[in-house]
């Protein structure tokens, strides 16, 4: 029983702190003159609830330039989908802000930009892949006709492994 006050009062602490930073981040930003960067923060860590599974799928949040919302796409064919929910896109992202703060939106094609959403919500760690180098040892040249050109290819290729 003891332990689970203690884990209560944890975190009503814990709770207690974020509420009071939240405050006071929301105090200073308009102090500095820019009270929606925190609901900018939160609309870029809220993408996927605030817009939908499906349409944050096709694109994620880029930043935005005055009142245009960026939004970055894989390719063409996501970008043509997301044209139609243009307007959807401007109503929930004004809607998460509580006041009409975008008036457009515009899609680009991420090249070598980076993502808001991924660069707030996942830290991105080095993957890496384990490579199992498997040696071809032509098991299959007996079945193949040995004149014909992908038995010679094979043939080659196996050498050229091996003698790695």
């Amino acid at each position: 029983m003891c332990a689970y006050y203690r884990y209560q009062k944890r975190t009503r602490r814990l709770t207690a702190a974020a509420e009071l930073s939240q405050r006071f981040l929301e105090k200073l930003s308009a102090m500095v003159g820019c009270p929606e960067q925190v609901h900018l923060v939160e609309l870029w860590r809220n993408w996927p609830v605030v817009m939908g599974e499906y349409i944050a799928s096709l694109g994620l949040p880029l930043g935005h330039r005055s009142r245009r919302l960026e939004v970055g796409t894989e390719d063409s064919m996501a970008m043509q989908e997301l044209s139609y929910y243009r307007t959807e896109i401007v109503e929930r992202a004004n809607a998460f802000m509580e006041k009409p703060f975008f008036t457009d939106v515009k899609f680009v094609i991420i090249a070598n930009k980076k993502s808001l959403y991924l660069d707030i919500n996942m830290q991105e760690e080095k993957k890496t892949v384990n490579v199992i180098e498997k040696k071809a040892t032509g098991k299959w040249l007996h079945l193949m006709d040995p004149d014909s050109a992908i038995a010679r290819c094979y043939k080659a290729y196996c050498k050229e492994i091996s003698e790695k």
